[in-house]
């Protein structure tokens, strides 16, 4: 790049004293974490050491960088761009502790680094004269030295605009991590000799916003190993299978895919849940934009055959029966292959498969099982063929599982709130909610208790006077929606059905409590008025 210079001045960051104390750097957290051949990180890799334990608001990983790059589009802080220019300059001039440590505090920025990079590499290009090799040196001893992500970000970036390849087992090793993998994957694809290969194999090692970002970035493949791979496993992510679905779907080649000559197991599996996807639609493309989605569709059933024994193709035929069926103006889906013919072929083709008698057998096996996703896909498929799955749910939290108080308080049945309620004294520590109410939002694993109060607690209002001692913890509890919960629960079941004590424990909550609008709903609920809630059922008010 032209705009690269050398100076021969004497420049040494070994002698400038590192302004985050003796803390684990990113760098090394992450390689610890790695494990060769597998994807995603051992277990505790993805709680980088700069998490903030304050119980706030936190953003998954990548999450705040993949949304702002889907939904808010580029950054626009060239205010903070140049003063970030100014401070490195100042640093590429003099390595000094004091110089270092004002970058570094710049960088330390929390609104991150998306806002302001595309503009800071920008203004340097302009300047025409940037010392490359101190640049280097300095983006590597930041990537493999600093212990915050924003700075570790900054480095990446920079190491992604200077002239080497010698850093990419670096970028490769941050990028593992699905915080720092946009910024690797802009990286590689500046400075890699195989960019398309480099990005595919970190595609293989990340599943969260990570995977979105890099299949994203590789929709212009022509390689035949990248594109059999979105069709089978490129689309799977932990966000929304959706953000993918289209791109997996077209650069993979799914109908000519689907249309060759050996359909394997693991292709169908992938046709169908990326199907499912285009069907549910969300945040990116969707079936209707999908030009091939009627043919595909129409592909997919015919290779299903008369005994598929898949559980994921029951959830598949099922969603794409829901769409068939919609009451829409199916005209403008007819000229893109959605004709009345083609529905009905289909339709009676789907509706023969979703009354195979092996499904019950296949559905219930999935619900005894203890692997999760095994038991909520079993989950998903049971609503096609009409399988209760109240029981299922119910068996797993008895047995340790924490994953369903929201799917059993979903019922009208009395009984079975009765033995919720039971079960939830038992299982939630009820002591250990109740120590007084805070500011807490209770996000993170450690506030999973609260948050699965709160799944019992925003049902209880449809069942007057069951689950007060739930409710009273709720009132205790340092998480602001369980005290909301517990209040709406008490609105809707009338002050007549409020326990001896009801009324003396609102009235000394609202001594300490700290959220406006929780105390307003005290102040309603004693003085005789209704929360209005649209959850609660209009009967129960």
């Amino acid at each position: 790049m032209a705009w690269f210079w050398n100076r021969s001045e004497s420049w040494d960051l070994g002698l400038v004293e590192p302004p985050w104390d003796d803390r684990t750097s990113i760098h090394d957290y992450i390689a610890r974490h790695v494990v060769p051949g597998k994807p995603d990180l051992a277990e505790g890799g993805e709680s980088l050491p700069d998490e903030k334990d304050d119980g706030g608001v936190r953003w998954a990983a990548g999450a705040m960088d993949g949304v702002m790059g889907h939904h808010m589009g580029p950054g626009k802080d060239k205010k903070r761009a140049r003063k970030t220019k100014k401070a490195l300059e100042a640093v590429l001039l003099r390595a000094t502790s004091e110089n270092v440590a004002a970058l570094y505090a710049l960088l330390m920025n929390d609104d991150g680094a998306l806002g302001y990079l595309d503009h800071l590499i920008e203004a340097l290009a302009s300047k025409q004269r940037v010392d490359v090799e101190r640049l280097e040196q300095l983006a590597s001893w930041l990537a493999t030295k600093a212990p915050d992500r924003e700075p570790v970000k900054f480095a990446i970036a920079m190491l992604g605009i200077v002239p080497s390849r010698k850093h990419e087992d670096i970028i490769l090793t941050l990028g593992r991590h699905d915080e720092f993998t946009l910024y690797a994957a802009v990286a590689l694809s500046n400075t890699s000799a195989k960019p398309e290969r480099s990005l595919f194999e970190l595609a293989k090692g990340v599943s969260g916003w990570g995977r979105v970002h890099i299949v994203e970035r590789l929709a212009e493949t022509q390689d035949p190993e990248i594109k059999a791979w979105m069709l089978r496993d490129g689309y799977q992510n932990s966000i929304m299978y959706e953000y993918l679905a289209y791109t997996c779907a077209t650069t993979g080649g799914l109908l000519a895919a689907l249309d060759g000559d050996s359909v394997d197991t693991e292709l169908l599996v992938g046709a169908g849940e990326i199907i499912g996807a285009l069907i549910n639609g969300g945040p990116a493309e969707d079936i209707d934009d999908y030009k091939d989605g009627a043919a595909v569709v129409d592909r997919f059933v015919d290779l299903l055959g008369s005994q598929p024994n898949d559980i994921r193709h029951l959830i598949a035929v099922d969603s794409i029966k829901s769409f068939l069926e919609e009451d829409t103006n199916w005209d403008e889906r007819a000229k893109r292959g959605w004709t009345p013919q083609l529905r009905e072929r289909v339709l009676e083709r789907i509706k023969s498969l979703l009354v195979l008698p092996h499904w019950q057998d296949l559905v219930q096996t999935g619900l005894q099982a203890k692997d999760a996703t095994e038991f909520f896909n079993a989950q998903r498929a049971a609503g096609a063929i009409g399988v209760d799955v109240w029981d299922a749910h119910f068996t797993r939290l008895k047995s340790g599982e924490d994953d369903g108080w929201y799917y059993v308080m979903q019922t009208d049945d009395p009984g079975r709130i009765d033995r919720v309620v039971a079960l939830a004294k038992t299982k939630l520590p009820l002591d250990k909610i109740a120590t007084g109410p805070g500011n807490e939002l209770g996000m993170g694993l450690e506030w999973n208790p609260h948050r699965n109060l709160s799944f019992v607690l925003q049902e209880l209002g449809r069942f007057p006077g069951k689950g007060w001692d739930l409710v009273r913890t709720g009132i205790r509890s340092p998480v602001v929606n369980n005290r909301h919960m517990a209040l709406r629960a008490l609105s809707a079941w009338g002050q007549d059905a409020w326990p001896e004590g009801g009324e003396d424990l609102l009235r000394r909550a609202l001594a300490d409590e700290p959220d406006e609008q929780v105390l307003k709903g005290l102040e309603t609920l004693l003085a005789g008025g209704k929360i209005e809630d649209p959850h609660i059922d209009a009967d129960n008010r």
